[in-house]
C-alpha cells in the first residue's frame, strides 16, 4: 500500500524531533550538508559509507541554504517538519525507506557503521596500492579519526618516561581503534617522532597531532608520511570542492 499523508506526518516529526535533539548534535551538521539525506541501506551502514557521509558533513564546509541554517538554530519545529514532510512526499518514500531513514538517525546505527569503516582497517599485504579518488574520504576520516589519540599521544610523551608501545597501550580504553592501527604501524608512527625535520612543521600539539595523524593516515596504502601529508590534503581540497 502507498504511504499515506498521515504516515509522512509522523516520519516528518520523528525526523525533526530527532534532528533537534541535542544528544545527537552530528545530526544536524549532517542536515546541513545533504539537506534532505539520502536513504542509506544495509550495505552502506554496514561497509562504513554511511559513518564516512557523517564525518564529511563534521568535517568539511556546509554548503546549505540558509533558511535551514536559521531554522536549525532557532530549533523551528514548526518549519522544519513542514520542510521534512515536503522532501518525502517529493521523494515518495515507501514504508520501508520511511523506517530505514529513522533508524539512519539513531547513534546506534552511527556507531555500528563506524565499526564497519573501523573494519577497513586491515593489513595490507601484496604491492603497494594506488590511492585512488574513491580513497579520498577514507584519508580524510582516517586522518580525523587517528587525530585525538595522537594528540594524547604527544600529551603522555612530554610528561612521562613510558615507551611508546606502553602509552598506547595505556591509552586504547579510550581510543581502541585508532591505537590498534597506530601500534600496527608502530615502526613509522617511531620514525615520524623521530624526524625533527617534519616535526618542525608544526610546533603547536593539535597543528602537531593533525601533521602526524596526515602522515599516518595512508599507511594502510604503504604511502610515505610526507606522501600521506599530501595525499591528505590533496583529498581535502577535493572532497571540499565536491561537496
Amino acid at each position: 500500500m502507498p504511504t499515506t499523508d498521515e504516515e509522512y506526518q509522523r516520519f516528518a516529526e520523528q525526523f525533526i524531533d530527532a534532528v533537534l535533539d541535542p544528544v545527537r548534535p552530528w545530526l544536524v551538521e549532517y542536515v546541513l550538508m545533504r539537506e534532505f539525506p539520502p536513504v542509506p541501506n544495509e550495505e552502506h551502514i554496514a561497509s562504513g559509507s554511511f559513518a564516512v557521509k557523517v564525518y564529511e558533513a563534521i568535517y568539511f564546509e556546509k554548503m546549505g541554504p540558509w533558511w535551514l541554517y536559521e531554522a536549525l538554530d532557532k530549533r523551528d519545529r514548526e518549519t522544519l517538519v513542514a520542510w521534512a514532510k515536503r522532501e518525502a512526499i517529493k521523494r515518495r518514500l515507501t514504508k520501508d525507506e520511511i523506517k530505514r531513514q529513522i533508524d539512519s538517525t539513531k547513534s546506534e546505527t552511527l556507531k555500528r557503521s563506524l565499526k564497519g569503516f573501523h573494519a577497513t582497517f586491515r593489513f595490507r599485504r601484496g604491492p603497494k596500492p594506488q590511492v585512488n579518488r574513491e580513497d579520498y574520504a577514507t584519508l580524510v576520516i582516517t586522518a580525523e579519526f587517528l587525530r585525538p589519540a595522537i594528540l594524547k599521544l604527544l600529551v603522555e610523551l612530554d610528561s612521562t618516561t613510558h615507551t611508546l608501545r606502553d602509552i598506547l597501550t595505556y591509552l586504547q580504553k579510550d581510543h581502541p581503534e585508532a591505537c590498534k592501527f597506530l601500534m600496527r604501524h608502530e615502526t613509522t608512527l617511531e620514525k615520524c617522532l623521530a624526524d625533527q625535520k617534519l616535526l618542525a612543521r608544526a610546533h603547536k600539539p593539535a597543528a602537531r597531532s593533525r601533521l602526524l595523524a596526515y602522515a599516518m593516515a595512508g599507511c594502510e596504502y604503504r604511502l610515505a608520511p610526507t606522501t600521506s601529508i599530501e595525499r591528505v590534503r590533496e583529498a581535502k581540497r577535493t572532497l571540499k570542492y565536491d561537496s
